[in-house]
């Protein structure tokens, strides 16, 4: 009996750490079963079956909350907006912010610079290795800067002691230098010599009518009065086509005028309106002519007269060209047109291609409804219907229909946005579920507008994971319920769709 408890101990342990069931008793033909034995088997049979339940509880939670690999993609001019938990993706057209996209197609970081890229909204910054940033710290007396950060910040430190640890002998001075001091050892006293480099001005100006006339070896200055002189000019006399003319220029008093024949003298006159300037004498007075009076406007252009003022106005011609863009459509909508006067006309995004071809392995039904034989649905077909105010019943978008050929999971998963608007006073919320009936949503998302943020587009996504014990046909449904507010609210589901996965239990 001790032999036996002796084995038993051996085997649990390895029983707690292998997903394989290994029983602690064999029985053989001939021997004698106690009821013990068959018990303990049937213990460690029912925990290691528990325990793999467990484990395949887990996968299927930690599945279900997985990104799939993205699938889908956008055409040019339209970007990514949303990717759902099943890899689609949900596309908005590109918003431009000027009349010109330009023709930038890459912007690369130089020296001193990091960042930079080819493709959307590119960064630039310093790079701090490079250009160091503006010191935002100083140190106290006593101390001085050890280092500077990337950021600016400053590291004091305090001098160890009077000796730097430089190699410094002497401090001698050149002659000549303006220098004066110098030694051999010790503190070194340097001065400048003021019989070479001139002092500081002591006194910075003459009093008035003085000039300064010399200035000391301490900065002093000597003022002096300017003396009384005849000059020494002898003659003015001016360069021919310079347009100055002098008079009396060899003695006296000498006068310089302007030459009107070489410089043109200032405008004095002007013309009446629908005249001209025509000509401009040397006296600066002027000739006045007759104003064109036919202008012609060219492609784009249309011209209007007015004969009293003999004013003519040029002005864009709108059936030619076409005025900016003044505005721009919310998300989830798109430019159908746009008027003469730059106004869009916006119109839901919504594929309205229903036309579909189904290729090896995949099957339409009449209603468009994608299926294959291996266990998948997909319907994006819907059409936008309205959630009466103050309706809280639950209503059915859609659904769709799965041929499951045995024991699995199915992952339902339901798409689309909401366009919400709340009441002054109320808000409003709607509820977008999956149910495998269409009078009771099995799980949903909610999405909620206030009173102080209006109408909205509201995006959702929802999905939901159901156990199939056997092989059947079974059909899903979009729905959809109000929970709060008394607001008309608009709903275009975008996608429903049922994948199976076979269960890994066998039954």
């Amino acid at each position: 009996m001790r032999f036996y408890f002796l084995i038993l101990g051996l085997v649990m342990p390895i029983l707690g750490s292998s997903g394989e069931v290994v029983v602690p008793h064999e029985f053989r033909s001939g021997n004698k079963a106690l009821a013990s034995e068959v018990n303990a088997n049937f213990t460690t049979l029912a925990e290691q079956i528990n325990d793999n339940n467990t484990r395949i509880l887990s996968n299927e939670n930690s599945v279900a909350g997985k990104q799939n690999r993205v699938s889908g993609s956008c055409g040019e001019g339209s970007s990514i907006r949303v990717i759902n938990e099943d890899g689609s993706v949900v596309c908005e057209t590109d918003d431009s912010g000027s009349t010109s996209d330009g023709d930038i197609t890459e912007v690369t970081a130089g020296t001193g610079l990091i960042g930079g890229g080819d493709s959307g909204k590119v960064t630039l910054s310093l790079d701090a290795s490079v250009v160091p940033p503006k010191v935002t710290a100083s140190c106290v007396a006593g101390q001085f800067v050890a280092s500077i950060a990337d950021d600016g910040t400053t590291v004091c430190a305090v001098p160890a002691d009077t000796n730097s640890g430089g190699d410094i002998t002497a401090v001698r001075t050149a002659e000549g230098s303006g220098l004066l001091g110098g030694v051999d050892s010790g503190d070194a006293e340097l001065s400048v010599n003021t019989t070479i480099i001139q002092s500081k001005l002591k006194s910075s100006v003459c009093v008035s009518g003085e000039y300064i006339e010399s200035v000391a070896d301490d900065g002093t200055v000597s003022c002096s009065k300017p003396v009384s002189a005849s000059g020494d000019i002898t003659s003015v006399s001016a360069l021919p086509a310079s347009g100055v003319v002098v008079n009396n220029g060899d003695s006296g008093d000498v006068e310089l005028d302007v030459n009107t024949g070489i410089i043109q003298a200032r405008v004095t006159g002007i013309c009446a309106v629908g005249q001209v300037v025509t000509a401009i004498a040397e006296s600066g007075t002027v000739t006045c002519g007759t104003a064109p009076t036919d202008v012609i406007s060219g492609a784009g252009l249309t011209d209007t007269t007015d004969s009293t003022n003999k004013a003519i106005t040029l002005d864009i011609d709108q059936t030619y060209v076409q005025r900016r863009l003044n505005s721009a459509c919310a998300a989830g909508f798109y430019i159908r047109d746009i008027d003469a006067e730059g106004n869009p006309t916006c119109e839901n995004d919504v594929d309205t291609d229903t036309t579909y071809t189904a290729g090896a392995g995949i099957g339409i039904s009449g209603n468009n409804q994608i299926y294959s034989t291996s266990g998948m649905a997909i319907r994006t077909n819907f059409t936008s219907f309205s959630v009466p105010a103050s309706d809280t019943s639950v209503m059915n978008a859609g659904s769709i229909s799965l041929d499951i050929p045995g024991s699995g999971y199915v992952m339902v998963t339901h798409t689309g946005h909401a366009l919400m608007l709340a009441s002054t006073t109320v808000a409003s919320r709607l509820h977008f579920g999956i149910g495998d009936s269409s009078s009771a949503i099995d799980t949903h998302v909610a999405a909620l507008v206030t009173d102080d943020i209006g109408f909205m587009v509201v995006p959702y996504s929802v999905t939901n994971l159901y156990f199939v014990p056997s092989a059947q046909i079974k059909t899903f449904y979009a729905l959809v319920q109000r929970n709060l507010g008394d607001v008309q609210n608009t709903v275009d589901v975008q996608s429903l769709t049922a994948i199976y996965v076979p269960s890994s239990i066998n039954n």
